[in-house]
């Protein structure tokens, strides 16, 4: 016969043992939740590119909150490539893979959900929260303001520029209204005019491209406070900031080192 004190001192270390299982289980959740949180890129007030590609075709999708709008561009697929934003010279923020699955532009909300919980899509640079947001976001943007554009491949090199800047402006950049400086500080001719585009297509306000002898170090120079537009820039490009009080016609200035060479985004 088990004895009654006994019975009692087992169920208490049954009791704490389950405690302590929930204590440490709600610490790991509380923590993945916590990391969740700051490695979300989407702030629900900014625009937002997501790459999308299926078997056959990529795509670019700009959500605008500050518009309450949504731009696609639909690609050629005789368009091969593994950098978009670069043959666009346009930010990709994250990247959705549907492989097999077809993309339909009707349907974003629901590609966006089943993105982040199926094993047959890969979110890259985007976390299940941002594609939570971004599908709540699109739900609540009525079909007026769903863009839809073709970019044939012929357009590639010549007209994409005014379809992409119509479509994909940032209007908070727009708004600022920051006038910049490009200066090409390396050995490559003509990267300062790409990057000139690059700025342009988000609504960036560029007065003037010059270069100047070779420098090892990009950085981004602004005074003033620092801007939604520095911040922006500086995140995607990988370039440092730097506050001067030196006066100049420019707001912020853009310095391309060498060291912009092992990775350009433009």
């Amino acid at each position: 016969m088990t004895h009654p004190k006994k019975q009692e001192n087992n169920l208490s270390l049954a009791v704490l043992f389950i405690c302590v299982i929930l204590f440490f289980a709600s610490i790991s959740i509380l923590f993945k939740i916590f990391f969740l949180i700051k490695e979300s890129n989407f702030d629900t007030k900014h625009s937002f590119n997501v790459e999308v590609r299926d078997a056959t075709n990529i795509n670019v999708i700009s959500f605008s909150p500050a518009q309450n709008s949504i731009s696609v561009l639909e690609v050629d697929e005789k368009v091969k490539t593994n950098d978009i934003g670069s043959l666009l010279e346009l930010p990709i923020d994250a990247r959705i893979n549907l492989f097999d699955d077809e993309f339909d532009s009707s349907h974003i909300p629901t590609i966006l959900i089943k993105s982040s919980f199926a094993f047959s899509r890969k979110l890259e640079n985007m976390t299940v929260l941002d594609a939570f947001r971004l599908s709540l976001f699109a739900r609540s943007v009525s079909g007026n303001s769903l863009v839809i554009k073709k970019l044939p491949q012929n357009l590639i090199d010549s007209d994409q520029n005014l379809l992409i800047e119509s479509s994909f402006k940032d209007s908070v950049i727009d708004g600022e209204k920051k006038a910049i400086e490009i200066v090409n500080a390396t050995d490559v001719f003509g990267l300062g005019a790409r990057l000139a585009t690059f700025v342009t297509n988000i609504g960036g306000d560029v007065i003037l491209v010059s270069t100047r002898e070779r420098e090892e170090k990009s950085k981004i120079i602004y005074s003033n406070k620092q801007s939604y537009t520095v911040e922006r820039l500086s995140k995607y490009l990988n370039f440092p900031k730097e506050k001067t009080d030196k006066k100049s016609v420019a707001d912020v200035i853009i310095i391309i080192g060498q060291d912009s060479l092992e990775d350009i985004k433009f």
